[in-house]
């Protein structure tokens, strides 16, 4: 960890080795004379809720931007005003309604093949126009459970999109070249308990991801990708989950090889 004045400081998260391992590969990173680049990404925004205004309390101290994947059924008034005082915020779309249309055994997804595709893209066309209220929404689209119909991402870019985000280390292997994807990799979450919250994965399973897609970006073993993206779900992520974040972000920041970015950086969009 560090102090206020980005100086170290030799805290119990030193302690835990996994902690270590990644410091050692950031410091791997430092010696290469090359800088990691980390953006943060949070799903299923939209409500006005305890959880949100700490989200928004915790980007304010952590002072790197966020990312904020919001379901457009869900936004009102009252949303976007609660958004306008924030700094360092930016919009991108979680599909539209975040409605499961998958059948009982299979994956949820909201994005799949069975509807028609032309009604999917309607939905998402009048999603994106609904989140273009905000100054700061972005032409990204984020498939709900982070899944979408191969077939569905070839036809993107015709209603507007520039950008795809969805959760793995590969970008789509049917990526047209107008649509730029960038995922998110650590994902701290393990199963949804009986109150439909998230519990933590563990501290050294999540801190693994991180170094392994450190590792594969340092050695271009990820199919050319070169950011790395975190996952937060602020309304259905346990207490553990929330301290996590806090931790790794700030363990990492102040790292000479580290930068946390912005998604508009990532995906290359300029006002």
């Amino acid at each position: 960890m560090y102090n206020q004045a980005g100086s170290r400081d030799d805290s119990d998260l030193l302690k835990e080795p996994y902690w270590d391992i990644l410091n050692q590969e950031l410091d791997q990173w430092q010696k290469d004379g090359r800088t990691a680049i980390f953006w943060w990404r949070d799903d299923g925004a939209g409500k006005l809720n305890n959880q949100l205004d700490r989200l928004l309390k915790l980007r304010k101290k952590l002072d790197i931007s966020i990312a904020l994947s919001v379901i457009p059924t869900l936004v009102d008034n009252l949303f976007w005003s609660r958004l306008s005082h924030e700094e360092s915020i930016e919009i991108l779309q979680n599909g539209y309604s975040h409605y499961n249309f998958a059948d009982t055994y299979e994956a949820k997804t909201e994005l799949n093949g069975t509807r028609p595709i032309e009604h999917i893209l309607a939905d998402l066309a009048v999603g994106m126009q609904k989140l273009a209220q905000h100054p700061k929404a972005l032409p990204v689209l984020v498939p709900p459970w982070n899944h979408i119909a191969p077939q569905l991402i070839p036809l993107l870019p015709e209603i507007g999109y520039c950008g795809l985000s969805s959760l793995g280390p590969r970008p789509s292997p049917m990526l047209p070249p107008t649509l730029k994807q960038n995922n998110v990799h650590i994902s701290p979450f393990g199963n949804l308990n009986n109150k439909d919250t998230h519990t933590f994965l563990g501290t050294q399973l999540s801190i693994s991801k991180a170094i392994i897609n450190l590792k594969d970006t340092r050695t271009k073993k990820n199919n050319g990708r070169d950011i790395i993206g975190l996952l937060s779900q602020h309304d259905i992520q346990d207490e553990d989950t929330w301290v996590f974040i806090e931790k790794f972000i700030t363990y990492t920041k102040y790292h000479q090889a580290v930068k946390w970015t912005s998604a508009s950086d990532v995906f290359g969009i300029t006002e």
